[in-house]
């Protein structure tokens, strides 16, 4: 049985049940929550490095654009946290393509009474455009049905290697 100790704070399409679930095959349980120190922004194609849009275009064009979280200490972004597990946060990264794209970090908060470890991904690069809206954002840049359907590929292919590895590793 999975231990569902990681606490993922997710932002842009990512904090939206159905897109959740795609990535990590269920919907985990999750609460609201605000970080602050960083921003929303949205950034197209000729944003994204070189390594990562020659993963992404297997599936994407030069219309493909995604939500970052960038670091501003003024300001804040609304989000879910997320209750999973480490094996499900690694799916997350293998998504974001963290070391390709995304920087995952780790950062200390306090939940109610309890100080917590949350992870999420930021992006180092240069900084993309803001997203302004007050009301909140578009929940999803792209197509819907198309990311939802990216991301349970995504997750079908690294899982099937994972169990590929351990197959060899056990023989």
């Amino acid at each position: 049985m999975a231990r569902y100790d990681v606490f993922y704070f997710s932002y842009g399409s990512n904090l939206y049940p159905d897109m959740i679930e795609a990535i990590i095959g269920r919907k985990p349980k999750g609460f609201k929550y605000k970080l602050n120190g960083y921003e929303l922004c949205l950034q197209n194609w000729n944003e994204i490095p070189k390594k990562a849009r020659k993963v992404l275009k297997r599936f994407w064009d030069k219309n493909f654009k995604s939500y970052i979280l960038v670091k501003s200490p003024k300001k804040s972004v609304k989000g879910i946290i997320w209750k999973i597990s480490k094996e499900e946060h690694e799916l997350i990264g293998q998504w974001e393509l963290h070391g390709l794209w995304y920087t995952p970090i780790n950062l200390k908060r306090k939940i109610g009474n309890k100080n917590v470890i949350l992870k999420t991904e930021i992006f180092k690069g240069k900084k993309a455009a803001p997203v302004k809206n007050k009301k909140g954002h578009p929940p999803f840049p792209v197509k819907k049905e198309k990311i939802l359907y990216v991301a349970n590929i995504t997750r079908e292919e690294y899982l099937s290697e994972k169990i590929k590895e351990l197959i060899l590793k056990d023989n």
